[in-house]
């Protein structure tokens, strides 16, 4: 059994008094892993955030190492200054090992509010060709309506690989 702290605090490097700061935990027991995480941003003290906001997410995941995994996550966001609606985010997401060197992964997520609302989901398949050396194929589909972005629904297919490399053994 374990535990993670973390905390930071961000600040901005102007006058206009953009600080931030987070903080979580996680607990890890076995095959189980829970935590909290929470985020006070103002508009610009954290990348991507364009308005004042709080974050709070609390995830759990279980897994049996190099067999399979869920992950299950629940993100609530309040925007202070009402210029967006107030957001909930879920995403789910498995892995399972077909094999030694076969991966299937697969992932859902649903948004209400905020500047859109929908579901998305992908599936890939990850192959481990040789020990340093994975080949990948996915799909991925979003159904959303769309609020202010241009993004709406869309399907991508993918695939590629990945060669990783080492400094000594």
């Amino acid at each position: 059994m374990g535990a993670t702290l973390n905390a930071a605090v961000y600040i901005d490097d102007t006058n206009a008094d953009k600080t931030g700061y987070d903080a979580g935990f996680e607990i890890y027991h076995g095959m189980l892993n829970v935590g909290v995480h929470y985020l006070r941003a103002t508009a610009g003290s954290v990348n991507m955030t364009a308005n004042p906001a709080k974050y709070v997410r609390v995830h759990a995941k279980i897994s049996e190492e190099g067999r399979w995994s869920a992950l299950f996550a629940f993100e609530h966001e309040n925007f202070d200054d009402g210029a967006m609606d107030d957001t909930n985010y879920f995403h789910v997401n498995a892995t399972y090992h077909v094999s030694p060197k076969m991966m299937v992964a697969a992932s859902l997520g649903i948004q209400d509010a905020g500047v859109a609302e929908g579901v998305g989901g992908s599936v890939g398949v990850f192959y481990q060709l040789y020990k340093r050396f994975q080949l990948h194929a996915l799909v991925s589909s979003t159904n959303l309506d769309d609020k202010s972005m241009s993004v709406g629904d869309r399907t991508v297919v993918s695939a590629g690989m990945s060669i990783s490399f080492g400094v000594g053994s």
